[in-house]
């Protein structure tokens, strides 16, 4: 009976003990590690990542009438201005252009905390995620071509929020987001391909969300 008894309580004690469950709000270690170099899908959008559009090819891209008055009166010859030479692209338009990515962790070195994810582009600004659970700042704070990020684990899609965005294009042949820009992104891990799903929504120029999504295929030469 005393053994019996010792059996009962032992798995009652252990049925209110918590389990972690991968995919249910923590992330997969192999699934979750964007770490490495991961280079561009030319065959994607290869207009995108080369000589630009067309002018006047706005497909896909959701304008309203003030966004398409102002890609309309884009003048193309603003790109030999030197000043707009070394511009680098924003955070919106990145993802598209011509060059490989690679992630990085940075590791808080006390408790060994996820502090930020760094991106660093090609031909870009570098851009932090924050993953400490720090809020965005307000309004009036500087604004960057990178913008402030943060991210959250959903399972094992990196979920990261943008805000404070120098206005800028969406493709380089004038159509263009504000500064009242925001951009949502989901980037998923399936093995060696990397998908990044972008949504910025802006209501300046944009009459709905203007989605977007973007494969990379690691690089395992770099590693």
């Amino acid at each position: 009976m005393h053994r019996r008894a010792a059996t009962t309580l032992m798995l009652l004690a252990t049925a209110f003990v918590p389990v972690q469950v991968f995919g249910q709000g923590a992330p997969t270690l192999e699934l979750s590690n964007f770490s490495g170099v991961w280079q561009e899908t030319i065959h994607e959008d290869s207009y995108e990542r080369s000589g630009g559009p067309p002018l006047g090819d706005y497909q896909g891209i959701p304008l309203n009438a003030a966004g398409r008055m102002k890609a309309d009166s884009h003048d193309h010859s603003d790109w030999s201005i030197p000043e707009f030479q070394c511009r680098p692209h924003s955070a919106p338009y990145q993802w598209r252009a011509l060059g490989s990515v690679r992630f990085w962790d940075e590791i808080d070195p006390i408790g060994r905390d996820l502090t930020a994810i760094h991106v660093e582009y090609l031909r870009s600004a570098d851009r932090v995620i924050w993953m400490d659970g720090r809020p965005h700042p307000p309004e009036y704070a500087p604004f960057s071509w990178s913008g402030f990020s943060t991210g959250e684990w959903i399972g094992n899609t990196l979920k990261v929020e943008t805000t404070h965005i120098k206005a800028s294009y969406l493709r380089r042949n004038g159509a263009a987001f504000s500064e009242k820009a925001k951009m949502t992104e989901f980037i998923d891990r399936h093995g060696d391909i990397l998908t990044i799903t972008m949504i910025l929504t802006d209501p300046v120029y944009l009459e709905e969300p203007f989605i977007q999504t973007t494969n990379y295929v690691a690089n395992r030469s770099e590693e």
